[in-house]
């Protein structure tokens, strides 16, 4: 018999004999986690996009630099409020599956659209984005509740 269990954000353990029954496309957007492995795929993911994000900024910056843009109204401001927090959460999210780098980057994202829906500025990929960041978030809450789980029959 087959005994799958149902934690909270969607986030389902099954056995790894059970074949995947969700649409291949769909996967990358809203990953199955079924086990660590998965899991950490999640959340690399989303280190991808901290990544992009990050690597974009930095272009803008760049480009805004050689147009004429102040080093205060421009580099210190994007640095500070985008580049350092993004970099920050992605080197955690990437060498510790780090919960809190996941809801940081994450918040970010979301905040950023917002802000972007508030002044009149299109959404671009960013709903993409923060679906993988979604992702990201459930693989590293269930990455650690699995390592928990694991060292605790261990220890049993």
């Amino acid at each position: 018999s087959h005994a799958s269990m149902t934690f909270a954000l969607g986030i389902k353990i099954k056995d790894t004999k059970e074949k995947k029954m969700d649409a291949k496309g769909l996967q990358i957007f809203w990953p199955s986690i079924i086990d660590e492995d998965s899991a950490r795929k999640a959340v690399i993911n989303g280190f991808y996009v901290v990544a992009f994000s990050v690597g974009i900024t930095a272009i803008t910056i760049a480009i805004r630099y050689f147009n004429g843009q102040t080093l205060i109204e421009n580099i210190l401001g994007r640095l500070i409020g985008d580049i350092l927090p993004l970099s920050i959460a992605g080197y955690f999210m990437y060498k510790k599956m780090s919960r809190i780098g996941c809801i940081i980057a994450l918040s970010m994202m979301i905040f950023e659209l917002l802000y972007d829906l508030s002044i009149g500025k299109g959404i671009g990929i960013r709903p993409i984005l923060i679906l993988f960041l979604i992702g990201a978030t459930r693989g590293a809450f269930a990455y650690h509740r699995l390592i928990n789980n694991t060292k605790n029959v261990a220890s049993e």
